[in-house]
């Protein structure tokens, strides 16, 4: 059986490693566009900080185990009645034909850029790419101001990044508050307050409508609460998000929806040997179901796994998409999973505490959590936000919506106690009863 993969990112890596692990003798092929494997991407920023030692350390090789690849090489088209793809030598532009028994498309993402004016002029960049990155790191050394547009977890991340490489920051974004598609107003205030602590200026409701400059950057045109504003800067850093890299299928007959490629739990398009994997898909939230995108490398790798078992005839399903994610903004741990407060169709309720990450003569560490539920106290979503303790207390919240609990069995779940490790009421209990707490207050 041959397989080929579009795209040496999270997804094609785990998918064929779980078909070699399983069947020896497939035939796995990659194309994929990069001079070199595997790029983790989500270390850029710090790599552009300097926390980590070089940008060549986070490339990797694929494992030894009799892969076929093809650097350099773009895949132009999917002739998906024949099998075939046409693809394109990056280095001659020669074209070649290749057959497949079974495909799976793993493009990944692209960062967004916007259509306005100077987005092409010197000293723009975005943080996605390898060499793009170290160009950045390169060029701020001659620069003393930057303007950051996007308060997601990379912009975040890459603010803090050039602040200690020694430049006033100022983050733009959109909405209202710093990772709007994560955190609710209050849990974001936390972190919005670290970040002005930082020295680093924001701007919310703030638009980007013009970056100007003869060669390079100079200034940046905001439309900021329907007022104009001209900020001057030397460098400006797009960070507004990834959209899915899914040109490949545009011309065929896959099926597309709004945000991605679509595909069954089993990772198949309506071509049953043809799968997609990863930021170029839509996918399924699995509190309810509803179609999304999510652009995170832990859902790739699930996702790999599913493809990988069902072309080897694995029964396999991905059950859909919960968002949990971790960020190290400078010192300040933040992580979050599910739906937040106000998600539209769901009357939500929420349960927060503060309290200390362990005892405070175990020099524990403030640590705010958040718990949201819908009336019934299903679990639905959570957040949390301290200099250490974040991530570990939303995977367990991770956990219980996962299996379908709700707070009040989240309530009765017994948590391992020391004081070097953590208080004896912890925090995400003390969030659980404030919910429940507030639940009954509604029935009565």
């Amino acid at each position: 059986m041959k397989i080929i993969i579009i795209g040496m990112g999270t997804g094609g890596l785990f998918s064929a490693i779980t078909i070699k692990k399983r069947e020896r003798d497939a035939e796995i092929v990659f194309f994929d566009k990069k001079d070199f494997d595997i790029l983790h991407p989500c270390g850029l920023p710090y790599a552009i900080e300097g926390r980590i030692n070089s940008f060549d350390a986070l490339k990797s090789e694929l494992p030894d185990m009799g892969f076929i690849k093809f650097h350099k090489h773009e895949v132009k088209k999917i002739i998906s009645n024949e099998k075939k793809l046409l693809v394109e030598n990056l280095k001659n532009k020669e074209i070649s034909e290749h057959n497949y028994d079974k495909l799976i498309i793993a493009s990944g993402g692209k960062q967004f850029i916007p259509d306005i004016p100077g987005v092409k002029l010197k000293g723009v960049f975005s943080v996605h790419g390898y060499r793009e990155c170290f160009e950045l790191s390169e060029y701020i050394k001659t620069c003393k101001k930057a303007i950051i547009i996007g308060a997601g977890a990379i912009g975040l991340e890459t603010s803090i990044a050039l602040k200690r490489r020694g430049l006033d920051v100022t983050v733009v974004e959109m909405m209202k508050n710093s990772l709007p598609n994560s955190l609710d107003s209050d849990i974001a205030m936390i972190l919005d307050d670290y970040l002005k602590e930082q020295g680093i200026s924001l701007m919310f409701n703030s638009r980007i409508m013009e970056i100007k400059g003869k060669e390079k950057v100079s200034n940046v045109v905001l439309n900021t609460n329907d007022n104009i504003k001209e900020l001057e800067t030397d460098l400006v850093v797009l960070a507004m998000g990834v959209r899915g890299n899914n040109g490949i299928v545009k011309g065929t007959d896959i099926n597309m929806g709004k945000y991605g490629i679509i595909t069954n739990e089993r990772m198949q398009t309506n071509h049953p040997d043809i799968y997609a994997i990863g930021d170029c898909i839509q996918v399924k939230s699995f509190i309810d179901n509803r179609d999304t995108s999510m652009h995170l490398a832990v859902a790739a790798y699930k996702q790999g796994l599913v493809a990988g078992k069902n072309i080897l005839g694995i029964p396999a399903k991905y059950k859909g998409a919960l968002g949990t994610f971790a960020s190290k903004i400078g010192d300040m741990e933040v992580a979050a999973t599910g739906f937040h407060s106000g998600t539209k169709d769901i009357e939500t309720i929420s349960g927060k505490a503060k309290s200390l990450t362990k005892p405070s003569w175990c020099s524990g560490e403030d640590i705010t959590l958040k718990i949201i539920s819908d009336k019934d106290g299903m679990l639905i979503g959570g957040q949390a936000i301290g200099l250490s303790g974040a991530a570990a207390r939303i995977n367990i919240l991770c956990a219980a919506i996962s299996s379908r609990a709700s707070v009040y069995n989240l309530a009765d779940m017994e948590m391992a106690y020391c004081p070097e490790v953590s208080e004896t009421y912890d925090v995400l209990m003390q969030a659980a009863d404030n919910l429940i707490r507030k639940i009954n207050r509604g029935k009565k």
